[in-house]
């Protein structure tokens, strides 16, 4: 397989790929390659085409939800795809079973940038999703985003205005902090 090991200076059985703004190259797995194009696009269709029927999606906010089957990971991704903009994979890594991905985007003026880790089957289907957000303002900009608009949908206007109300002493409290720390962690 071209790149494998020593090619690409990565542990053996890993591929390795970065190019910032250009294209990820033939070192992709098909389903990742399917998956990025389909988050660049923000193409739900085609997101969910590369999911497996028990797929499991880990929520990147807390340990206590798990979205399970298709139809849950692709309500999810709806909600996504409405709040995330300008989605740019620039990293790629892994091996048949098991690659990492990582690309920026944002939520309104708020950077984002996940990693995302995928499980395939044996089908080479998404059978596993876990994903991870920086920095926190923007990943509470997510939060809020994707459950305002779940919320929408299963509970109404009413209640996704009730929600984004609930969040606003949070979404405060973390640019404030955001403020702050920057200002202290820089040396003088």
């Amino acid at each position: 397989m071209p790149g494998v090991g020593g090619e690409t200076g990565a542990a053996p059985g890993f591929l390795a790929v970065s190019r910032r703004g250009g294209s990820i190259g033939p070192m992709t797995h098909p389903t990742t390659a399917a998956w990025r194009a389909a988050g660049e696009a923000l193409d739900l269709d085609a997101a969910v085409a590369t999911l497996a029927d028990d797929v499991v999606l880990r929520s990147p906010l807390t340990e206590r939800v798990r979205f399970e089957g298709r139809a849950e990971v692709a309500d999810i991704l709806r909600a996504a795809f409405a709040t995330v903009e300008d989605i740019a994979y620039h990293t790629e890594l892994g091996d048949d079973t098991t690659r990492a991905l990582f690309y920026t985007a944002r939520v309104g003026d708020q950077p984002v940038e996940e990693a995302q880790l995928i499980r395939l089957d044996a089908d080479q289907r998404i059978s596993e999703v876990t994903f991870w957000l920086r920095p926190l303002p923007g990943t509470v900009a997510v939060m809020e985003g994707i459950g305002a608009a779940l919320t929408r949908r299963r509970g109404g206007e009413r209640a996704a205005r009730s929600l984004r109300r609930k969040l606003r002493p949070l979404i405060a409290m973390v640019g404030i902090a955001d403020r702050q720390g920057a200002k202290t962690a820089k040396p003088r």
